[in-house]
């Protein structure tokens, strides 16, 4: 699948795929397998192997999460975001995996558009010079980071910290409890719905440039995990821990709720000892009213 198939697409490769049924070589069709024959093999198919081996499709992709992503309706040709819109960035990075970010921008007609991406293993240093690059055509309003990098390995300091001290402020990323959450608001964004301006147009409201590779190939792999006797125990309500890196990023982001009118005013409180102790301060937005303004 990762070798031939998923680089169908390319323009650049001249591969061709197609997707055979079994009925496709039927006799019926000038085929070779007796309609009563096909009947019979399908009756010793176990569930779990009929999408393979009776309508050819690839095992890897059963029981995907995202069953609402489409390359051909949510992947748009690469175009200049406007440095004035708001653009989020969500961090999911690691001690011994490669560091994931997304950048994620939202126009004024509220449409999230994930812009870029950074999926690469370095140390924090070679990190915060590879953010603050992308960063640099873009206006970035809130930076959300995994809670892992408040913990300690990372050395003197935290990951966070670090990010921090280079000017690149981040917030936590509402992990607990929201894992579910995050995946029902990104596949409720991903179904397409009506334009207010034209309602026979329906349109998605999270979409993602072609050059966002990894993350198109995530949608993709994202798939529930299952138990090894799902007919006895059921279905399993938890996604593979694998394909998930920049899938993470943006759950980070989209829990955030990002609107394309955010104006933040930072101030610096203490976070809870659970994520560090006060050493470490966490950026929040304020609200004028509590300024008296």
């Amino acid at each position: 699948y990762d070798e031939i198939w998923a680089k169908s697409s390319d323009p650049d490769l001249s591969i061709k795929n197609f997707i055979m049924d079994i009925t496709d070589n039927c006799t019926d069709k000038g085929g070779y397998l007796p309609l009563d024959s096909i009947k019979r093999f399908e009756k010793m198919i176990p569930d779990m192997e009929r999408e393979a081996r009776l309508h050819g499709k690839f095992k890897v992709l059963f029981g995907r999460v995202f069953q609402e992503f489409d390359e051909n309706v949510h992947v748009v040709e690469n175009f200049t975001w406007n440095r004035d819109w708001p653009v989020w960035v969500g961090l999911d990075i690691h001690m011994r995996k490669p560091h994931a970010a997304v950048y994620v921008g939202v126009d004024p007609d509220e449409n999230i558009y994930v812009l870029d991406e950074l999926f690469i293993a370095c140390n924090i240093n070679d990190l915060i010079y590879q953010l603050k690059e992308k960063e640099s055509g873009y206006n970035v309003m809130v930076r959300v980071i995994d809670t892992i990098a408040g913990t300690e390995g990372w050395g003197s300091v935290s990951a966070k910290n670090m990010l921090d001290q280079a000017g690149l402020r981040c917030r936590w990323a509402q992990k607990k409890d929201n894992k579910m959450a995050g995946i029902s608001k990104i596949q409720m964004l991903l179904k397409p719905v009506p334009l207010m301006n034209n309602p026979t147009i329906k349109k998605p409201r999270l979409m993602m440039m072609k050059k966002c590779t990894r993350l198109i190939q995530e949608f993709q792999r994202y798939c529930w995990d299952n138990w090894r006797d799902p007919e006895r125990k059921g279905v399993r309500e938890e996604p593979k821990k694998i394909f998930d890196d920049e899938l993470d990023a943006l759950r980070y982001v989209i829990l955030e709720n990002p609107k394309h009118g955010y104006n933040p005013r930072i101030i610096d409180i203490p976070i809870p000892e659970t994520y560090g102790g006060d050493a470490w301060l966490r950026p929040m937005e304020i609200k004028p009213s509590w300024l008296g303004l």
